[in-house]
């Protein structure tokens, strides 16, 4: 097979894995439960898209003995290589010591598939290109979250990897007002508030494409917005929320000291908030419900995240060095901090950078904040601050984009397009 061959196979494989990645079909290994309750970080199963990626790395190493190992690296890509490549060996080393090992290593394995992802991307891949195959795939993705909102039900699909939702399901992701529960768009994802932190950074990718060359992938930016911004209001995330505007705003100040894309710049964001005002208007209990934490599940929703700080803290000060080990936060707070409390209670702390310094220790906390630094710095002359100022927002509010494989995807999928000017 010649190099233009396996080149070519190599860039569309990538693409339709990134229209794929939304969507999690998984074969569940071993299932693992913590207090009683079923627990993510324990559960040991293969993703569809892990079986693709893992053929894509392949292709690029062929690619690359074929080019003679031609794929050389800038000074500064250097150096992005190595502060991620000291996050996963910082990663294997606390595994082979973890007290639960088949744990720490699935999630260790799910840390060396972001990082080989994003040290793939900043190499290879155009961004246009990668940013709409990523949009395309969250198209269905947002129709179905859109969906599940006006059905207020979703039913099971082990081909898709659906898991049913009720309103009436305890546990469900809802919002509870006097007038009834209403059932969260959970999209193609495990919890709404992924779904939210998913089409976030699809929404984001879409302002970037306003400045393509290309006619169609500038379209699909704009066509697309109404759409994913609506799937995202009906999450009801708050922190996807937060970071959507918060990428919104920076793109929308750029775009007004850049008179190149003003104009169509101007049209992306009043697609993209529009469906907010709208569906604001008309769900506006639901609105004041989540904003407000007024309400039963809100204030406990409230405690919990309270508690899982509580539990960083007092983790972090018995381990501050090398941690608990990946994927070991929530079964460490069972072991060593209180094991008589309610069995949800038992979740990593909302916070990525907390989270990394409870599992990793000190060191990997300074890698990761590092990395951000990095590709801060790397990113204030191109347009990828409002991706990372999002993906920065996203990581403050939540714990998936660590402790999940899609989330993990998404973090270092969306670090890599941050780092990179779109074309």
């Amino acid at each position: 097979m010649t190099l233009e061959r396996v080149r070519f196979l190599r860039e569309w494989t990538t693409y339709i894995f990134l229209f794929l990645l939304p969507w999690q079909t998984r074969w569940i290994v071993s299932r693992a439960t913590l207090a009683g309750v079923p627990w993510e970080q324990g559960t040991i199963s293969v993703y569809a898209i892990e079986i693709l990626f893992w053929a894509i790395l392949i292709l690029g190493v062929i690619e690359n003995r074929l080019s003679g190992g031609r794929l050389v690296w800038s000074g500064r890509d250097r150096f992005l290589r190595v502060l991620p490549i000291l996050l996963v060996s910082v990663a294997v080393i606390r595994t082979a010591f973890a007290r639960d090992f088949p744990t720490a290593a699935i999630n260790t394995l799910h840390i060396v598939e972001g990082v080989a992802m994003f040290l793939f991307i900043l190499r290879t891949e155009r961004v246009d290109r990668a940013a709409a195959a990523f949009i395309a795939g969250m198209i269905p993705a947002a129709g179905l979250g859109v969906w599940q909102f006006l059905a207020q039900s979703s039913p099971a699909s082990t081909l898709l990897g659906l898991a049913a939702h009720s309103p009436e399901i305890p546990g469900a992701s809802v919002v509870e007002t006097v007038t009834g529960r209403f059932l969260r768009a959970y999209g193609p994802f495990p919890h709404p508030n992924i779904f939210g932190g998913y089409l976030a950074v699809a929404l984001i990718f879409g302002a970037r494409l306003v400045s393509s060359r290309d006619k169609v992938f500038r379209r699909l930016a704009l066509w697309s917005s109404p759409l994913l911004a609506a799937a995202l209001f009906l999450t009801f995330s708050r922190g996807a929320w937060l970071a959507f505007f918060a990428g919104a705003g920076l793109f929308f100040i750029q775009a007004i000291r850049n008179f190149d894309v003003r104009h169509r710049g101007f049209h992306w964001f009043a697609a993209s908030t529009l469906p907010f005002l709208i569906l604001g208007s008309l769900l506006f209990s639901l609105v004041v419900t989540r904003t407000t934490s007024v309400g039963r599940l809100e204030a406990r929703s409230v405690s919990e995240r309270t508690q899982g700080y509580r539990d960083a803290f007092s983790l972090i000060r018995r381990h501050p060095l090398f941690g608990v080990g990946p994927g070991q936060a929530s079964l460490a707070s069972y072991r060593d901090i209180d094991p008589a409390r309610g069995p949800y209670t038992y979740e990593p702390v909302h916070n990525l950078f907390l989270l990394v310094w409870v599992e990793l220790g000190i060191v990997g906390f300074a890698l990761i904040v590092s990395i951000f630094w990095f590709i801060f710095r790397r990113s204030i002359p191109t347009d990828g601050l409002p991706l990372l100022a999002t993906l920065l927002i996203l990581g403050l509010f939540d714990h998936y984009l660590w402790s999940y494989l899609p989330g993990v995807l998404l973090l270092w999928l969306g670090l890599a397009q941050s780092a990179k000017p779109s074309s």
